[in-house]
């Protein structure tokens, strides 16, 4: 499948993969399992046995060691079979790949290519994850369509009164919508400052009573390779964002391909109001699994079923005004997997150049 290498892709919540526990994921059409060691770091390692290739994670984790269900053999956190239990000693060529990791911001990070890791590449944007001023809602979805659709859902704001209805966008905020597009190097960030709304029904609970009208603050920022920041702020009217009369959610979204029509959804939402409220929490949480789960997800998983194997821009796609956001985060992506693909084309067999 073609993606970016040589970069930080969402895998895991840090609560998912718990001590003891093998933690299996697909990533770049990759198998591997996830577990900590005894000092409670991450580490993951290509999810078969290289004997018969029975999956590792059907095995057990001895200590830093995880031993395969099928016929014994051990492996260590870097991949190495360090016990045979049918023969005396090890086997020295019996090795299986070992992914560099990094745990931060909640978030366990896998970096996928062959250079060495760099751990600043993860953006420090993120860091809102673990705001303690903030009330925090995260889960994760498995979707039947490739990461892209889902990449270009989230950058077009205007798909919200239709797959949504009122929960997340008004007819007033509809009409007022003019979203405004900025690229600075890597980064697309859309942005719409609508004036004198009625806020939805998530936000409105949040506001102080009394409130009609409302300023919008929205934004949705595209960090490579598909990860979005999406910054909403009811304000009252003619008032700055995040003043303490009004109400904003950060929210992160990582999609991770799986394989070239599969794709892990990790969500995230960071919010200022009813903080402690558990109840809050739940409602918060149940909206957006019904926006994502139930509305999006369905919708963006029938595109797949249409396009196939192919891909989208090959089909001849109509493009709307709504769509610029999606066009250039696409843009950008390819723009990175094409240098890649020129820098690997000058290097020999042997790398070379």
């Amino acid at each position: 499948m073609k993606i970016l290498n040589n970069c930080w892709y969402a895998a895991a919540w840090s609560n998912e993969v718990k001590a003891g526990e093998l933690f299996p994921l697909r990533i770049a059409d990759l198998p591997m399992v996830f577990f900590r060691r005894q000092n409670g770091e991450v580490a993951a390692i290509a999810d078969y046995c290289p004997h018969r290739f029975a999956p590792l994670h059907r095995g057990k984790q001895v200590g830093d060691i995880i031993q395969c269900g099928y016929h014994g053999l051990e492996f260590d956190a870097h991949g190495k079979c360090v016990r045979n239990p049918h023969e005396a000693g090890k086997l020295p060529n019996a090795s299986v790949p070992a992914y560099q990791v990094a745990e931060r911001y909640s978030v366990i990070w896998v970096w996928i290519g062959d250079q060495q890791a760099e751990p600043a590449l993860i953006s420090d944007e993120f860091a809102f994850l673990e705001d303690p001023r903030c009330a925090h809602v995260r889960g994760r979805f498995h979707v039947n369509a490739n990461y892209l659709l889902l990449l270009d859902n989230l950058n077009d704001i205007s798909h919200a009164l239709y797959v949504h209805g009122d929960a997340l966008m008004t007819e007033d905020l509809y009409a007022s919508l003019d979203p405004q597009l900025v690229v600075e190097g890597d980064v697309v960030k859309v942005t719409v400052e609508p004036k004198g709304i009625t806020a939805p029904g998530l936000f409105r609970q949040g506001l102080p009573e009394g409130t009609t009208k409302t300023d919008l603050y929205d934004y949705v920022k595209t960090v490579l390779p598909a990860n979005v920041i999406h910054d909403i702020a009811y304000t009252q009217p003619g008032e700055t964002p995040y003043q303490k009369n009004g109400v904003s959610s950060r929210s992160a979204h990582f999609f991770t391909p799986e394989t070239n029509t599969t794709a892990h959804y990790l969500f995230d939402n960071s919010r200022d109001f009813l903080l402690g409220d558990e109840e809050a929490d739940a409602r918060v949480l149940a909206a957006l699994t019904r926006a994502f789960g139930e509305q999006d997800i369905p919708m963006i998983e029938a595109q797949q079923k249409v396009i196939g194997e192919r891909e989208l821009f090959d089909l001849r796609p109509v493009i709307l005004v709504t769509d610029r956001g999606a066009v250039m985060a696409r843009r950008n992506l390819a723009k990175r997997i094409k240098s890649q693909e020129a820098a690997a084309d000058d290097l020999g067999p042997n790398g070379a150049p």
